[in-house]
């Protein structure tokens, strides 16, 4: 270590180099959010099969390859600074964003970005009337934050084992549906869907109260059904978090905060997508022997010392041979003679009961 970092003193640093560092951290108006390399990276341009599309993104294709669609990555660009600058506008104005994405493999990417960009969210499933009975929603909330409260101060632990158990379990089921829009106080000023086709009724509730929908529509999806579409992959984990995490960054610009997608260098992103890459492969298992294993079938060594056994050849066992199987005639007896001549027995006739007079 240097001198100075043994003394806790802070190397000099010249006029050009805090001029770079500022113009890391000072944004221009000129420069782009995201680029094409970063969507390339992340594989954002691949759509899904040629025979699963929807004529309605025509406009949005630009190639097909080996039966899949290609999106084309610069009407991609568009559309991400167009949501991106509406988003930053709605949440400068104080509204609030409502994150949906109900797939199994972009929960966790939509949990962490909502809760990084303050906002709420929706990951597990889409309860019915939401938005639409919005009343009875914040009443089940209430209800929720009740039995949690309980359940903190102890008044369950009084109650009788099976009435516990039963308010306890209402609560984790609550709290599964709940969790990400717990502490909201009324409706989102915007939605945003990662696929409006598995969260259609998201997308159907949001219009009906004529809130803007923002959404990730694959080559598959109605881009109609959303005012604001992203072109792109709706179903790779990397594609999905790289817009997300966009969308997350448009909210902390607006509240003050640090971006961590929008406005960074090519290079370090790809660095770090390449990173994440070679954490996330799996590893090739190595399967060694035990060193005391023996199989069954593996021959035991002999002895120099003492010479092989020889093989004895045993003669083969003398067969006799068997007699010819004698089949003895059919003899016909007197019993067998006269069944079978014996007639088959008339039936009997059904016995008539005289009536009583």
């Amino acid at each position: 270590m240097s001198e100075q970092k043994k003394e806790g003193v802070l190397p000099a640093v010249n006029s050009t180099e805090n001029k770079d560092a500022m113009a890391d951290v000072v944004r221009s108006s000129t420069e782009p959010i995201i680029s094409m390399k970063k969507l390339a990276a992340a594989g954002v341009q691949y759509g899904h099969q040629m025979r699963k599309w929807n004529p309605k993104m025509a406009k949005y294709i630009y190639t097909s390859d080996r039966g899949i669609y290609i999106v084309d990555l610069k009407k991609t660009v568009t559309k991400i600074e167009e949501a991106y600058n509406k988003l930053k506008e709605i949440v400068t104005n104080k509204g609030t964003v409502l994150f949906v994405g109900t797939k199994k493999q972009i929960q966790v990417v939509i949990k962490e970005e909502a809760l990084r960009s303050g906002s709420f969210y929706i990951n597990t499933r889409w309860l019915g009337g939401t938005l639409t009975n919005f009343r009875t929603i914040l009443g089940r909330i209430r209800y929720l934050k009740d039995l949690e409260a309980q359940e903190a101060n102890g008044t369950l632990d009084l109650l009788p084992k099976k009435e516990a158990n039963g308010l306890r379990k209402m609560k984790e089921k609550l709290l599964k549906n709940l969790e990400g829009i717990k502490e909201i106080r009324g409706l989102p000023k915007a939605v945003f869907v990662v696929d409006p086709t598995i969260d259609h009724n998201a997308v159907a509730e949001a219009r009906k109260l004529n809130i803007p929908v923002f959404g990730i529509t694959d080559t598959n999806c109605d881009p109609d059904l959303v005012d604001y579409a992203i072109p792109g992959n709706d179903d790779a984990i990397g594609s999905v978090r790289l817009i997300v995490q966009t969308i997350a960054d448009a909210i902390v610009e607006a509240k003050g905060g640090v971006t961590v997608v929008a406005y960074t260098k090519d290079e370090d992103f790809i660095a770090k997508i390449a990173a994440l890459k070679e954490a996330t492969k799996p590893q090739e298992k190595t399967y060694s022997p035990r060193p005391d294993y023996r199989p069954n079938y593996a021959p035991t060594a002999q002895p120099v010392s003492q010479p092989l056994p020889t093989p004895v050849s045993k003669p083969a066992p003398v067969v006799a041979p068997t007699p010819a199987a004698v089949t003895p005639a059919a003899v016909v007896t007197p019993t067998t003679a006269a069944a079978v001549e014996k007639k088959p027995r008339a039936p009997r006739k059904p016995k008539i009961e005289a009536k009583e007079e």
